[in-house]
């Protein structure tokens, strides 16, 4: 009489739930199953009494053993080990810059196992060659959603390629500013007044007026004034 209780399985942290079956053969008569999550002994107590047993460990994982006994009351044993990968995760935080300015977005990732993979993308469009936990867009003029997958060096056997994670972030972009203002001619000792006419950008505005190279205190009026 044979029994295998299958290959040792690898799963990421989310996928943990796994059905663990048993394969016997030989013996006499009908096959009687048990399972245990410790190495069985006279006093150990069954988890599951069929054929198959669905767990569901905690990282690291564990390692489970079934019994397979026939009605000679002859028996055999075999095991199974389920290793779980730690929890992945990554995270990105929200930008805001001026328009026209370079950004960068870091994503910070822990978690897993081994050495970590990124993926960005700004909209649907996936950033290629950047793989990284940095992201710098150069010259942005326009708000955009972004998103950074993280993958770890764990391999499943559950038929994904790697443990992964996601989390998005915003750009946003300020509108352009704009400031126009034209020469000014007059006497001598009369007064002079300069108007600045600005457009874009988001709320109050301010102004800094500087005269022969030396700035003046900041202000939200769009005019100065020199006397005589």
């Amino acid at each position: 009489m044979t029994v295998d209780a299958g290959t040792n399985k690898f799963v990421c942290y989310e996928d943990n739930a796994v059905t663990l079956t048993a394969d016997a053969s030989g013996g006499t008569g009908t096959l009687s199953y048990k399972w245990f999550d410790e190495e069985p002994d006279a006093e150990s107590v069954s988890i599951e009494s069929s054929a198959s047993l669905s767990v569901s460990p905690a990282p690291p994982g564990k390692t489970y053993w079934v019994v397979v006994t026939d009605e000679n009351l002859c028996s055999v044993t075999d095991e199974v080990a389920v290793t779980v990968n730690p929890a992945i995760s990554v995270s990105v935080d929200d930008e805001a810059v001026c328009y026209g300015e370079d950004v960068t977005f870091t994503a910070t990732a822990e978690g897993g196992t081994g050495n970590y993979t990124f993926e960005w993308k700004v909209g649907d469009v996936v950033q290629e060659g950047v793989t990284g936990n940095t992201l710098t867009l150069n010259d942005v003029i326009a708000d955009a959603s972004i998103t950074v997958k993280v993958s770890d060096d764990f391999v499943p056997s559950q038929g994904a390629t790697a443990c992964t994670d996601d989390d998005g972030a915003n750009l946003d972009v300020n509108p352009a500013i704009s400031v126009t203002m034209s020469d000014q001619t007059v006497c001598e000792m009369e007064d002079v007044t300069f108007t600045a006419n600005a457009s874009g950008g988001t709320g109050i505005l301010t102004y800094v007026w500087s005269v022969n190279g030396t700035s003046q205190s900041p202000t939200t009026s769009n005019t100065l004034t020199l006397n005589d």
